[in-house]
């Protein structure tokens, strides 16, 4: 009888042997998978964190800088060769080129927040938060075609948020 339960208690330690075995062997290959996550982790961060650099910046801005500059000098229409419909056009480039940047730096700056690059603190601005929007809004079907993209304002909060939506007129 002491014979079958020592081959029983036997036969219990190699089954939590191998299980133990089994289960160091789970815990190491599911560290090495943590490991390797950190670590694509961390370049994405990094990849970040280069995307909102000051070269990324000026990559962005100074395209987008020489248009508005362009835009405005077609809208002033120094010389007087321009139509007034051009000269609408030009405004509405250069209107739209302003909101542009100011929706870039917003977003570089979200992303240096996001990478700890900048700090922030709470300050009330004022202004109108839905302004972009309704100036887009006010500008598209003027300068759009007649079957062209329509933009629909949506708030569901004092935050406003904006969701331009293409839609058929008609």
């Amino acid at each position: 009888m002491l014979c079958a339960v020592l081959s029983q208690l036997r036969a219990a330690m190699e089954a939590l042997r191998g299980r133990q075995v089994r289960t160091e062997r789970a815990l190491s290959e599911r560290e090495e998978e943590l490991v390797r996550a950190k670590e694509a982790a961390e370049k994405a961060s990094e990849a970040k964190s280069r995307s909102s650099s000051p070269t990324c910046r000026t990559e962005l801005r100074t395209p987008l800088n020489s248009l508005l500059i362009l835009a405005q000098l077609l809208a002033d229409n120094t010389g007087g060769n321009l139509t007034p419909k051009q000269v609408q056009f030009a405004q509405t480039i250069h209107d739209s080129g302003i909101d542009l940047l100011v929706l870039i730096n917003d977003l570089l700056d979200l992303a240096k927040i996001e990478s700890g690059a900048a700090a922030t603190h709470a300050q009330h601005l004022g202004g109108e938060p839905r302004r972009p929007a309704r100036r887009a809004r006010a500008r598209l079907p003027r300068a759009g075609a007649a079957e062209g993209p329509a933009v629909r304002h949506q708030s569901s909060s004092p935050a406003c948020r904006h969701r331009c939506a293409p839609t058929r007129r008609g």
